[in-house]
């Protein structure tokens, strides 16, 4: 009896210790997920950015905190399980976004994340951490700092930059951001730019690039953070030249865009709806062709079967589809109304929405519309391109953002309809300047270098100039005799 007395010990105490752990396990967060299924789940998602890593490859067992806890992991006892209470993933060059999963740890007091490489925002599953007392980011350079509602009051919160030397690149990874300077035909121009000590760069060489100390000297040491996307945070900066894009290559940059869009809406298989169409998500290359950029919104269109609602409506402030608001019902017009916002911020160099101004001109849409509607283009123009453009193609333009800001979704054009128009409103810019510019050479017209067409002839939405002919020379602007050509309207 004496000799089988140990054995009998170590039976009673591995039995309570699979107890233990049983009862852990089944200790269902919220969402119906055990900690095993938990911890399960963020090793797989912190692997697939960080694959090989020392820490993560030392993380076997089903539960963090039995038989002993995982690195990095901190439990505490509570009603006889062991539950994760902290954890402390600080300075291991972890990249790639933060695991939502972790929102599902609700008895966690502390999260120091400090000191690697995350990037996007912190998950709104956040919020459900009522017990958080303690959440570090700092040092995470492409994070973006905005913490979600439903946190404590009393957090102890810490971000902010990287001491000099603290911070360094993952091996062989490129360390981006979006760098956006201000100011740039009343919306933003937006460029990737990377640390110079990051190595096996592979990028477009047309594509402007910025050095890091440039860009640090810029945005002030990254310290006016504007938002974030999927791929890392957009800071505001201003480059030593501040560049105002003319006229016609503003209108080319809305084409590039609209192009882009319009690939998204016909793509192969399935139409992809982007979600978040605005300035700064509008790129530009070397020629300042527009490129559309960032898809962390992005979503396939609704097919039949499919849910009918979208229940997480996205999107941006002032260029979010009204209508896509309020029934949650997802399009291609939703797309299409942001990107009506976008070319009134071309044409006007206002913000989408403001603020600091007067109420009745928060919106940039309602603030354009009376003005429109009533002919009084030159009171909204961006005063940076005013006497510089030809009002024939300015009012195409303006028509396309009429049509695309329509309150109801079924009244707007599709992309490939905006993006002929813009093509057309492009074509009669460029000739209607070589035109203006052979009369100056003769003297005909003076000093004035564009023609001034009295948009009242063109109340109907019927009157139109043909490119085809402008551009040929066979046609003449008279304002007595009217317009050449009677084209149809945008579709409505």
């Amino acid at each position: 009896m004496v000799a089988r007395f140990p054995l009998l010990l170590l039976l009673l105490v591995f039995s309570a210790q699979l107890l233990i752990t049983s009862a852990a396990a089944a200790a269902a967060s919220p969402h119906g997920l055990t900690q095993v299924d938990v911890a399960k789940r963020l090793k797989e998602e912190l692997w697939e950015r960080n694959p090989g890593h020392e820490m993560l490859k030392s993380w076997n067992g089903g539960d963090p905190c039995s038989p002993s806890a995982w690195e990095g992991f901190s439990c505490r006892l509570l009603d006889g399980n062991q539950v994760v209470a902290k954890l402390n993933f600080s300075s291991k060059e972890l990249q790639g976004p933060i695991p939502a999963v972790i929102g599902n740890l609700t008895e966690l007091t502390e999260i120091d994340l400090q000191g690697n490489n995350f990037t996007g925002s912190i998950p709104e599953s956040f919020s459900a951490l009522t017990h958080l007392l303690k959440l570090s980011v700092k040092c995470n350079p492409l994070l973006s700092n905005q913490l979600p509602d439903g946190l404590s009051t009393n957090l102890d919160f810490s971000d902010g930059g990287c001491a000099a030397g603290e911070h360094s690149s993952p091996p062989g990874a490129a360390n981006q951001r979006t760098f956006v300077v201000s100011g740039l035909a009343g919306g933003s121009l937006a460029y990737p730019v990377f640390e110079e000590r990051s190595i096996h760069i592979t990028t477009n060489p047309a594509v402007q690039q910025f050095s890091y100390k440039s860009i640090q000297s810029a945005t002030n040491h990254f310290k006016k953070l504007i938002g974030g996307g999927g791929f890392g945070a957009v800071y505001q900066g201003e480059a030593s030249k501040r560049k105002v894009l003319d006229w016609p290559t503003r209108i080319s940059v809305c084409i590039g865009a609209a192009k882009g869009l319009v690939y998204l809406h016909n793509f192969a298989g399935r139409c992809i709806i982007h979600r978040d169409v605005k300035s700064s998500n509008i790129l530009l290359d070397q020629s300042m062709c527009g490129k559309v950029a960032d898809f962390g919104f992005s979503k396939y269109a609704p097919q039949e079967g499919d849910s009918v609602a979208s229940m997480e409506v996205r999107g941006t402030a002032g260029y979010l589809d009204p209508e896509y608001y309020s029934t949650q019902v997802l399009s291609t017009k939703s797309d299409v109304f942001s990107f009506g916002v976008v070319l009134l911020e071309i044409v006007t160099g206002r913000e989408p929405l403001d603020v600091q101004r007067p109420r009745s001109e928060w919106s940039l849409v309602e603030w354009a519309k009376p003005y429109i509607r009533d002919f009084r283009i030159e009171e909204i123009v961006d005063p940076g391109i005013k006497g510089q453009y030809c009002s024939e193609a300015m009012w195409r333009v303006l028509e396309v953002a009429t049509a695309c800001t329509e309150s109801f979704s079924t009244f707007r054009p599709s992309m490939e309809d905006i993006a002929r128009e813009l093509e057309d409103a492009l074509i009669i810019e460029n000739n209607a300047s070589e035109y203006m510019r052979s009369m100056e050479s003769t003297g005909t017209f003076g000093s004035n270098r564009y023609l001034s067409i009295d948009r009242k002839m063109f109340a109907s939405g019927s009157a139109r100039i043909d490119p085809a002919k402008f551009a040929s020379g066979s046609g003449r602007i008279d304002a007595g005799k009217g317009p050449l050509q009677t084209m149809p309207s945008l579709p409505r």
